[in-house]
């Protein structure tokens, strides 16, 4: 027994004190080794090795150029095909890998093709040497008179995900990139990218042929709108197909070039096209049908065309062409499970499916925030590692992972670190990745910031809540983000900034962080304005503002500012104009104002599209703001009329309308707003009426979307002079369709109204 135990001693203490190899110290260091006829890559991972062992340890390493590696002593870097500079015959990594490795006493890199060497460099840094990018500009380089590495080491990488896109401004290109390992930003000449998604408006410009040619586009509400093209027309492959060319001409370099589909439903519905539908069981067949066409027009190049919305579901008798590929876009999904077991996500498992029958090449396009409120909780971080895994185990080689073309947003820079990581590989434990993330980027503060996402996140699975990239604030209120919860959190963060009180960069981010749970303090305030510490404190049975949240909201603009923060909801709404929005609220006056919780009826048909709507809404001094999923009446219909009963007769001065404008949706000013008086509610005579602005172009091309919508809500009033009434009746009469510019175009424009005031 006792020899036994020597054995077990003597084995364990070899394996403590197994040699290392030392690549730098105060008495020597190892030289860099390239090849002689070195390219960039060589020369950019060298200049990058040699940069960071200084800054590690202060010494210099030589880079020398050979025609073969020889003695010991080297830092062999090296692209693939260099069998004989290394004197290995192992297979070179395939694109974008590497291997990093030791024999004897010299270390290797080797890099496949494309940036293969420059990433095991970085990972090399990062696996071996413990530095991190976190964010561009915050990095940890650690300080060491020694640099030791394992005397054996071999680590061989390839990614999982051929393609790694990341949707998230200064995040897809410089060194973080590099060190993060995401594929080059979608428009570079290194992406090899020429036209990405959402492109026919592009061939086929509705500016250029709609006037002439209206059976280009599609059939949409019995007329001929240019949302879509009209796939069957062979004269529309004809132009597609020329105008194809000449961008090509262009970017001769560029490999992959979308033909698909505009962002919107209004696809073509004439006799031709239905027919198509109707064999393929989806108008996905007709889109197949004519990028097949246009790909066996340019056989050396990848189509990429999109899978989204109405052509998700994969056609029944039609297959892509080989140089055909698939966007694949869940943009419906429920965020707050992973796809795979999520009973709301059925329907989409069945399209992948669908779709993996038939292809080889498919690209998913997925979307890891919420659009409508880019300051807000959005704990789906549990979900974007088996979301990833499960799209892999499907034949899924490419991610365009959407996270926010603006400045900030909640939790970006950790999002986009979590990602690049897992796009890499998604079979990595995501739950140490955020932990190494939030200790390197907050500090002694990110215990407490790790333990607000764990907290976040076991709210959200608790309540059973749907996590949608277009919900709000509002909806969790009894749930994750119940007052309860809110001040759980704010707990945790106030704890967080007492650890790194004494460090301003520190205690900076963990403010940044801390954001989203203002934000929702103040959008939930918003519809309950007099509740305690809220908008409105009540002094001598009236209702003022209370300066105190006031400074709060003042404070998270000024942060938002600070951080460069543009948006706060995709498009529109930057940290002024939220601010002039909440002030429009203390405008607020509800001393008079005859209207205040009396009962009100809509015209036929308008409930319907209100199912969850209080009548009441209308009249409960709430205010409608930009985050209009609630507090607002819908209506798609052209006139509707809305009737206030205020229970009595008596003298009516004033009444005024709230509406909603924001173009780039579908929400338009009404065309015209007409006031009646009754008291009997039979008899109406007419009190006024006021004109809507004509609809301003803030879209860009027909079929494309773009900036320039200020969604603030706007009165229609009208005065009236010595008139009495008990009824007033309100008729609104829309703008009809969306205009032709629209991406919507010939869809029917909504009319949003919200609160009825009447003195």
């Amino acid at each position: 027994m006792k020899y036994w135990s020597f054995v077990f001693f003597i084995l364990l203490f070899a394996a403590c004190s197994e040699p290392e190899i030392v690549l730098v110290s105060p008495s020597h260091s190892y030289r860099i080794v390239i090849p002689g006829q070195a390219g960039r890559q060589e020369k950019e991972a060298a200049a990058v090795l040699q940069t960071y062992l200084r800054k590690i340890s202060g010494g210099e390493l030589a880079v020398t150029a050979a025609t073969v590696a020889e003695g010991d002593g080297n830092i062999v870097l090296c692209s693939g095909g260099c069998a004989a500079f290394c004197g290995d015959t192992a297979a070179a990594p395939g694109n974008d890998g590497f291997r990093i490795y030791t024999r004897g006493k010299n270390l290797y890199i080797v890099g496949g093709s494309g940036n293969g060497l420059v990433y095991g460099v970085y990972t090399f840094l990062e696996e071996y040497l413990g530095c991190r990018m976190y964010a561009p500009g915050v990095q940890v380089i650690p300080a060491r008179t020694e640099v030791r590495i394992p005397q054996h080491i071999d680590n061989r990488q390839e990614p999982v995900m051929a393609h790694r896109h990341l949707g998230y401004r200064s995040k897809s290109t410089g060194e973080y990139a590099l060190w993060n390992k995401i594929s080059p930003a979608i428009g570079t000449p290194e992406s090899h990218w020429g036209l990405f998604a959402e492109t026919l408006y592009r061939l086929l410009p509705a500016e250029k042929y709609y006037r002439q040619h209206p059976e280009y586009y599609a059939l949409y509400n019995g007329k001929r709108v240019p949302s879509q093209l009209c796939l069957t027309n062979p004269d529309v492959l004809r132009e597609v197909t020329a105008n194809l060319k000449e961008w090509m001409a262009k970017r001769p370099d560029a490999l992959y070039w979308s033909v698909s589909q505009n962002d919107n439903t209004g696809y073509c519905h004439c006799d031709r096209c239905e027919a198509v539908h109707r064999e393929e069981g989806a108008p996905s067949g007709t889109l197949i049908r004519f990028v097949n066409q246009i790909a066996a027009a340019f056989p050396d190049k990848v189509i990429s065309t999109l899978a989204y919305t109405y052509t998700r579901e994969a056609p029944k008798q039609v297959k892509p062409a080989p140089n055909v590929s698939i966007m694949f876009c869940n943009i419906e999904c429920n965020r707050s499970c992973p796809l795979e077991t999520d009973t709301l996500s059925a329907s989409f498992r069945n399209d992948l499916t669908g779709w993996e029958q038939i292809t080889d090449s498919m690209f998913v396009w997925d979307y890891v925030i919420q659009f409508k409120n880019l300051v807000s909780p959005f704990p789906n971080l549990r979900t974007l590692q088996p979301n990833l895994a499960y799209l892999a185990g499907h034949g899924v080689t490419g991610m365009f992972e959407q996270g926010n073309r603006e400045v900030g947003g909640e939790f970006n820079e950790l999002r986009s670190y979590l990602l690049a990581k897992l796009m890499w590989n998604p079979y990595q434990d995501a739950d140490s990745i955020i932990a190494d993330f939030t200790d390197g980027y907050y500090g002694a503060g990110g215990k407490y910031v790790k333990q607000y996402i764990d907290l976040l996140h076991d709210n959200l699975e608790e309540s059973g809540d749907r996590l949608s990239i277009f919900g709000n604030t509002l909806d969790p209120k009894k749930s994750y983000l119940s007052p309860e919860c809110l001040r759980q959190y704010g707990e945790l963060f106030n704890r967080a900034e007492q650890a790194e009180a004494a460090h301003p960069d520190i205690l900076q981010r963990i403010r940044i962080a801390r954001l989203p749970l203002t934000y929702v303090e103040i959008e939930q305030a918003r519809v309950d304005p007099f509740g305690p510490g809220s908008l409105f404190v009540e002094h001598d049975g009236k209702y003022r503002v209370n300066e105190s949240f006031m400074n709060k909201i003042t404070d998270f603009i000024r942060c938002c500012k600070s951080e460069g923060i543009t948006r706060l909801s995709e498009w529109h709404t930057t940290p002024d104009e939220y601010l002039e929005i909440i002030r429009s609220y203390t405008d607020m006056n509800f001393d008079g104002n005859i209207a205040f919780g009396k009962k009100c009826t809509f015209a036929p048909g308008l409930a319907g599209q209100n199912r969850n709507a209080d009548p009441g809404l209308l009249t409960d001094g709430l205010y409608g703001t930009n985050e209009y999923s609630s507090l607002w009446l819908r209506s798609s219909m052209k006139e509707f009329d809305v009737t206030v009963d205020l229970e009595k007769v008596q003298p009516v001065t004033s009444v005024a309308a709230h509406f909603m404008n924001n173009n780039s949706s579908t929400v338009f000013l009404p065309a015209k707003v007409t006031f009646f008086l009754s008291h009997d509610g039979v008899s109406y005579t007419k009190a006024g009426e006021q004109q809507g602005p004509e609809p301003v172009n803030t879209n860009g091309p027909a079929g494309s979307y773009a900036s320039g919508c200020k969604p603030i809500p706007a009165f229609y009033t009208t005065a009236v002079t010595g008139k009495q009434a008990r009824f007033v009746k309100i008729r609104v009469t829309s703008i009809g369709d969306c205009p032709v510019w629209h991406p919507n175009v010939g869809a029917p424009a909504l009319t949003m109204l919200d609160e009825i005031v009447i003195r």
